[in-house]
Formats: structure tokens, C-alpha cells, sequence
């Protein structure tokens, strides 16, 4: 990625982040634990924007994960949550890591075309 500094602002460098302003949430989704560890809830309901059109999702519980690879005790993965225009919840996960040192920095995983994220696990 390029540098953004005082004097000079790339345009490679906005792209990312125009992107980001276009596909987004605008309110607190609230993510937190479902009924067991392998679902997840909404807590609360979200006004977000997909390619310029905005959208609204409902509060929503017991959305599964198990599609996702486990981690074992010494592993980690960090986990993007997005909202298609239907309001369907989906995820992409990032690679699997050792926590063994040195431990390599989690990243977020690549956003996904006409999604607005919710936020990570």
C-alpha cells in the first residue's frame, strides 16, 4: 500500500477506502455471542449502504458459524461479518494462525464486492 503524507495523496491509496464509504454500516450492530459458541447475534437492528442504495437489517439471533474452520487451542483466525442487500449475514475468514511466538498479526480479510461489513470476531 502506499503512503499517505503531507504533501501528496495517491489515488491507488483511496480506492480502498472510497470502497469502504460505499459498502458500509452506519450504526452498531451490536455482534455478540448466540445461543451456544457456534452462533453469533445481531443485537441490534442496522442502517447500512451497499453501491449507494441503503438498506436496514433487523435484529437477528442464532446466526450459525459452523461453517467456518475451527481453531484449535493454540490457533487464531480474525473473521469479517457482512450483510448482503437481502439481509443476509455471511462471513469471511481470514488464515488460521499460530499464537506461537513470534505470532504473526491477524488481518482483517479481503471485504467482499456489494456487502457492508458489521464488524469482526
Amino acid at each position: 500500500m502506499g503512503r499517505i503524507s503531507g504533501m501528496a495523496l495517491l489515488q491507488a491509496d483511496l480506492v480502498p477506502l472510497l470502497k469502504a464509504l460505499r459498502n458500509r454500516c452506519f450504526d452498531n450492530p451490536g455482534l455478540a455471542v448466540g445461543s451456544t459458541n457456534t452462533r453469533i447475534q445481531v443485537t441490534n437492528a442496522v442502517d447500512f449502504m451497499i453501491d449507494g442504495t441503503l438498506y436496514n437489517k433487523a435484529a437477528e439471533n442464532n446466526i450459525s458459524i459452523a461453517a467456518l474452520t475451527a481453531t484449535a487451542a493454540a490457533q487464531r483466525s480474525r473473521v469479517r461479518v457482512e450483510v448482503d442487500t437481502a439481509g443476509a449475514v455471511t462471513f469471511v475468514q481470514g488464515p488460521v494462525l499460530s499464537t506461537a511466538a513470534p505470532a504473526t498479526p491477524l488481518e482483517a480479510p479481503a471485504r467482499t464486492a456489494s456487502r457492508a461489513t458489521l464488524g469482526y470476531f
